[in-house]
């Protein structure tokens, strides 16, 4: 019997003062929708929790899944917080970054889905913008259908699994790439010019959100299959 892939998938972490009794401790959790997109594709996922050891989390897996989530700390990208920037855990940025630094110092895939594109470029020496005015990029109403499109740039692997030309896609955040790291090339933009794809040397990764746009439009889908047969398997 064949090894599936291991896919750890950094835990998000929901405040438990959001909640009384019982349930006032925080929460780590990971979408449903990412675990069904992981085991499609042949992998089983695991939940990597803050406090944990990043290198022996990376150690254990074969590859490294970055899902959406909340904003991303401003100064973790030398910024001071504006009041349109949302909440934040700083903690949890440290955590993410640490295991993104360890996954790319194993050589270990790693995709970033949202907030997992925008901590990548932070990791790496990027920035972001904290609040975007366009309304384009504030679609909520009806996620798993697209809102707009995207350029993919040739030669990509984004262009690999989708072609080249324009992809359909939601949109779900109100922040962006501002400055590129120098270590990700740019794999597709938005109309109005904002990086919507960046890829690496074992790093790719997109703005929207294809775990939810792939419950009515399977071809999503494939971005998944490409990460996990990108994954090194066990032996």
């Amino acid at each position: 019997m064949s090894i599936r892939p291991l896919i750890g998938i950094a835990a998000e972490t929901i405040s438990g003062d959001m909640h009384s009794g019982a349930f006032r401790y925080d929460w780590y959790i990971a979408s449903a929708s990412y675990v069904r997109c992981v085991t499609n594709a042949g992998a089983d996922p695991v939940i990597l929790i803050p406090g944990s050891d990043p290198e022996r989390m990376i150690t254990m897996v074969d590859g490294l899944l970055l899902q959406g989530g909340k904003d991303i700390s401003p100064s973790m990208y030398g910024e001071e917080k504006i009041p349109e920037c949302g909440v934040n855990n700083l903690a949890e940025d440290e955590f993410h970054i640490a295991l993104i630094k360890e996954a790319i110092r194993q050589k270990k895939p790693i995709l970033g889905i949202c907030r997992g594109l925008q901590i990548i470029n932070v990791a790496l020496g990027g920035t972001l913008c904290q609040h975007l005015p366009n309304q384009e990029h504030k679609h909520y109403e009806d996620y798993e259908n697209p809102s707009h499109t995207i350029s993919i740039v040739p030669g990509t692997k984004l262009a690999s699994i989708f072609g080249d030309g324009e992809l359909p896609v939601n949109s779900l955040h109100h922040q962006g790439i501002k400055q590129l790291s120098p270590s990700l090339k740019a794999a597709a933009y938005s109309p109005d010019g904002l990086i919507e794809a960046v890829e690496a040397d074992g790093i790719i990764a997109v703005q929207c959100h294809p775990e939810a746009l792939k419950e009515r439009h399977r071809e999503y889908q494939k971005l998944f299959n490409f990460f996990i047969d990108s994954c090194n398997i066990r032996t």
